[in-house]
């Protein structure tokens, strides 16, 4: 059963979806280690198990079947198959030696855009006619773009940040602005700097036939430590809103629209006209980590992350968390003025953690949100021991909801789970990125819920909005990789939907685990970039 929520006033419970049958995919390999986003080399280079394996107590997995077996409520007999596998018109893996990263990815219905960094060595991305991301100067990091098309198809690749500041540069965000680009990240202060890293903007127009670009405006700032851009929003007017993190003493100071605001240790949300000019800028004192930034057609602008101890926002209201915990955080901005309209805190208790890692927002502005879970927490109060991880998705302030946990299994700091991506298709669908380790259960009122793989795994599940139903839980194949990773994002490209993110093993997006994307690198440290497109509606 899944557990709905109303945060703001009331607590009320849902009964919706089902459960998934448990799927095996045997022994555990030897745990390595606890990684972020890299680092880790793998237990086994072979994905153990697939989808069409041997079921659980309630059946087994029919050939040819691309999701496990959906239950109707906690029932172990009343089950059917899922439909045909949705398509996968292609899949790719793009590097060479060293890092390359993606950090975000957009969309504007006809193109994606990815964003990121590399070192080392020039990489070609991009299927059937790839372009060549050059050698960065110096080997260092540096930040890049890349368009494209509906068949994977590179339409332009370039680095964006040349110049701007010194190396490591990094693009943590992107956004299309009308017909420009927006792209957001860090830089160093100084040469050889990596101490010191301030924010940088750059609005751009791509140059089609030469992949180069025309600068529509640059913006940098930052205080004394570690200060980055993290989240991008764009009008379809080319306005633009950037959030991000500030380290400061207090003796830095950001010019906009005539008014000098010195800068705090927390969070920024800064916005920009269409011509470049900065129209206001607010701060939220705390240690804060905003992670979305989300922007609708009704002009309603939300800002999303989670925090720890206190949270100042920039009317004065603060949230406090429990001893040693985090909560996550919605906060409603008015687009022209940047005055906070609406606030929303979700809490955990002590030494708990809830951590929005995305958000998205729909045309009447019901606001969605994924993330992860850690020990015990408000909206899941009851599933969890400490240190057990889960990832989560579910819309926020509204009355009646739905709500999806997905728990890890129970070894602390080993198995995990986090939500790390969310779009919304036109039918008003939403499809839930993540990953996991070694195990998920997808329902966790039923014993037969449970889905294990052997290493870090993606995942994508597809959910009605309205009713809160899980139609279908894809696990792809991570080939036993060890480092735990939070780069794995979703977006919508006209009806179909194309998933990006970073993996140092070989991978598969394969039903069986064939086809395998084989690593680029060395396969046990390496980063290289992976990507699909899928059609949800066969």
């Amino acid at each position: 059963m899944r557990n709905g929520f109303f945060l703001v006033a009331t607590t009320s419970l849902v009964a919706l979806g089902g459960c998934l049958l448990s799927y095996s995919s045997g022994d555990y390999d030897e745990y390595i280690g606890w990684g972020e986003d890299g680092g880790g080399a793998p237990a086994s280079s072979s994905g153990a198990g697939a989808m069409t394996g041997s079921g659980g107590a309630g059946g087994a997995g029919g050939a040819g079947t691309c999701h496990p077996a959906i239950c109707e409520g906690d029932s172990s007999t009343t089950c059917s198959l899922n439909p045909a596998c949705p398509p996968v018109g292609w899949s790719a893996r793009w590097g060479a030696v060293d890092q390359q990263r993606v950090h975000a990815v957009a969309s504007d219905g006809e193109q994606v855009a990815l964003a990121g960094e590399y070192n080392g060595q020039s990489f070609a991305i991009g299927e059937k006619s790839p372009k060549t991301l050059p050698l960065p100067p110096n080997d260092g990091f540096d930040a890049f773009v890349t368009l494209l098309d509906g068949n994977g198809v590179a339409t332009w690749a370039a680095p964006v940040a040349l110049g701007v500041g010194y190396q490591p540069r990094t693009a943590y965000a992107v956004a299309f602005a009308g017909k420009d680009i927006v792209v957001a990240g860090s830089r160093a202060s100084t040469e050889g700097g990596g101490s010191d890293l301030d924010v940088f903007i750059r609005k751009f127009t791509p140059n089609m036939d030469n992949n180069t670009l025309t600068d529509k405006g640059t913006f940098q700032f930052g205080g004394d430590g570690l200060d980055k851009a993290v989240a991008v929003a764009a009008t379809a007017s080319g306005a633009f809103y950037v959030a991000g993190t500030i380290t400061a003493s207090g003796s830095k100071i950001v010019t906009c629209n005539m008014a000098e605001h010195t800068l705090k240790n927390g969070m920024f949300v800064v916005s920009y006209d269409s011509a470049g000019a900065c129209k206001w800028f607010v701060q939220a004192d705390g240690d804060v980590q905003p992670t979305a930034l989300v922007y609708n057609a009704e002009n309603q602008l939300r800002v999303v992350g989670h925090f720890k101890g206190a949270l100042t926002l920039p009317n004065g209201t603060v949230f406090t968390t429990q001893p040693n915990a985090t909560d996550s955080f919605v906060v409603g901005l008015v687009p022209l003025s940047g005055v906070v309209e609406s606030s929303m805190q979700i809490s955990a208790h002590t030494e708990g953690a809830v951590r929005a890692l995305a958000a998205t927002i729909s045309a009447n502005g019901t606001v969605y949100i994924a993330g992860q879970l850690e020990g015990k927490t408000l909206i899941a109060p009851d599933l969890f021991g400490d240190d057990q991880m889960a990832a989560f998705v579910m819309p926020v302030g509204v009355e009646n909801s739905w709500m999806h946990v997905f728990p890890a299994g129970k070894v602390p700091k080993l198995e995990s789970a986090a939500g790390t991506s969310l779009t919304l298709a036109a039918d008003g669908v939403l499809y839930v990125g993540g990953t996991f380790r070694d195990v998920i259960d997808i329902e966790p009122t039923s014993a037969l819920g449970t889905f294990e793989r052997a290493g870090v795994n993606p995942f994508l599940a597809r959910i009605d909005t309205f009713s809160g139903e899980l139609s279908w839980f894809d696990a792809y194949d991570g080939k036993g990789q060890t480092a735990f990773t939070k780069s794995f994002f979703v977006t919508m490209l006209a009806n179909d939907v194309v998933l990006a993110g970073n993996w140092i093993t070989d991978f598969s997006f394969a039903v069986d685990g064939g086809k395998p994307l084989t690593a680029k690198g060395n396969g046990m440290s390496d980063d290289d970039i992976i990507a699909a497109k899928i059609s949800p509606k066969p």
